[in-house]
């Protein structure tokens, strides 16, 4: 097992475009064969490619489970008809997340809040996942490529 530090660094550099040659967040093949290879330290192999793929299969999967809880607090059933005048729209469907004042982006806020990955890291994390379930299999767990 990695000591925690190490692993958050890990985790931050990845995040922040360790794997990329430029600011895109496209993973690089290359550096990432290079960097995350398995080596051997003290007599021991050290290989974290599987730890690290089951951490954003995690992050991925729990940013999709959760556009599904917020699509289900956005439906129609939870959605109520006003009639009348209401800050001056007539006749228009309010959501009950109104009750964060209607503000633009309070979705993301949300998902800041939750913990959520979004943006260029997401876009890292879903091709992290891809090229890393490719490396695992081209070289298994422990041997070197």
């Amino acid at each position: 097992m990695w000591p925690r530090d190490l692993t958050n660094m890990c985790r931050w550099l990845i995040l922040n475009g360790a794997l990329s040659r430029d600011s895109s967040g496209v993973i690089d093949d290359g550096l990432l064969r290079r960097d995350l290879q398995a080596r051997e330290n003290m007599s021991r192999i050290i290989d974290k490619r599987d730890q690290l793929l089951e951490w954003t299969q995690e992050e991925v999967k729990a940013r999709d489970c959760f556009l599904v809880f917020l699509s289900g607090t956005l439906s129609a059933s939870n959605a109520t008809r006003t009639t009348g005048s209401v800050l001056g729209l007539q006749s228009k469907y309010r959501s009950s997340l109104m009750c964060l004042g209607g503000s633009l982006g309070a979705l993301e806020l949300i998902a800041d809040y939750a913990g959520i990955i979004r943006g260029g890291r997401l876009r890292i994390m879903r091709g992290l996942v891809g090229s890393l379930a490719a490396f695992l299999e081209d070289v298994p767990k422990g041997q070197y490529g």
